[in-house]
């Protein structure tokens, strides 16, 4: 069964607008820790839809992926953010990574936040959220 996450993932490592970013290294899952080099990017599964036909399950699936992209400005962040929308993502179609992709479209537009330091100094660290559906069939 193709992991959608790990699939993803390898697909945007390949794109020197994101690594140009977040080299190598820094396309993290579900969390980043407070001390983590920026710019980088968080990505979460926030949930996976599975399409049935009148038998069984149809192996489309459709998992919403959630992106953080941290940086030390919201300039960076949001940049972070369109680079993600405009690395090809949202064209790709077919078997990339070893998960066959059916389509991706934008599910929430760009949201800024930002995030007050726990550690006791005065810098804080900003953020811009983009999710994305990825359709993709199962085995």
């Amino acid at each position: 069964m193709a992991n959608v996450i790990a699939g993803v993932r390898s697909y945007l490592l390949t794109k020197t607008v994101i690594t140009d970013f977040v080299g190598l290294t820094r396309i993290h899952l579900h969390q980043l820790k407070q001390s983590a080099t920026l710019p980088a990017i968080v990505m979460t599964r926030l949930f996976t839809t599975h399409e049935h036909d009148l038998s069984d399950l149809s192996g489309l699936a459709h998992a919403r992926l959630q992106f953080e992209c941290y940086a030390s400005t919201q300039l960076v962040a949001d940049s972070l953010a369109r680079a993600i929308k405009g690395c090809g993502i949202v064209t790709q179609k077919g078997l990339t990574n070893g998960l066959d992709i059916r389509g991706v479209r934008v599910e929430e537009g760009l949201s800024d936040k930002d995030e007050a330091p726990t550690d006791g100094g005065n810098e804080y660290r900003y953020f811009t959220v983009i999710d994305l559906v990825i359709d993709y069939t199962e085995t």
